[in-house]
This record gives C-alpha cells, sequence and structure tokens, in this order.
C-alpha cells in the first residue's frame, strides 16, 4: 500500500457501487457504521509515464457525535 500511495498523482471518483449500514439502536436510530464502496480511477506513475487504473476503494465511516449525526472516515482500501 505505502508503495502504491508513493506514486498516485489523483484519484477520480468514477461511480458509486454499494453500502451496508450497521445499526445499534440502543446508541442512536441512525447507522453507527457506513462501509461504502466506490469505483475510481487512480492516476499513478510507473516509470516516466502516467497510468490510469480502475479499482474498487472501500470506505468505512463511524458515527462519532449522536446529537449532531457527525460521522468520521475510520478506514479506507484500495483493492
Amino acid at each position: 500500500m505505502n508503495q502504491l500511495k508513493s506514486h498516485i498523482i489523483s484519484i477520480q471518483l468514477s461511480e458509486y457501487i454499494d453500502e451496508k449500514l450497521e445499526w445499534n439502536s440502543a446508541i442512536s436510530d441512525r447507522p453507527v457504521e457506513d462501509k461504502w464502496r466506490i469505483k475510481v480511477l487512480i492516476f499513478q506513475i510507473e516509470d516516466t509515464k502516467v497510468q490510469p487504473k480502475e479499482t474498487i476503494m472501500k470506505v468505512k465511516t463511524r458515527l462519532i457525535d449522536v446529537n449532531k449525526n457527525e460521522y468520521k472516515i475510520s478506514d479506507f482500501r484500495i483493492e
């Protein structure tokens, strides 16, 4: 992953795929965790060329403030 990140120039969101919600009614009537899958186009440097690569990015958000319904990105992965 570190090798990949060091050569990335930019990431363009291409398409929403799906999401999975986790609920805990004891905490909130809102989802406590949300896992997104998004198709992205990554532009990275390979030798002396910029190469586009289409891949899936998984993003996980967690509820951090129940009163304000604020979420924070807790993890993301590029497949």
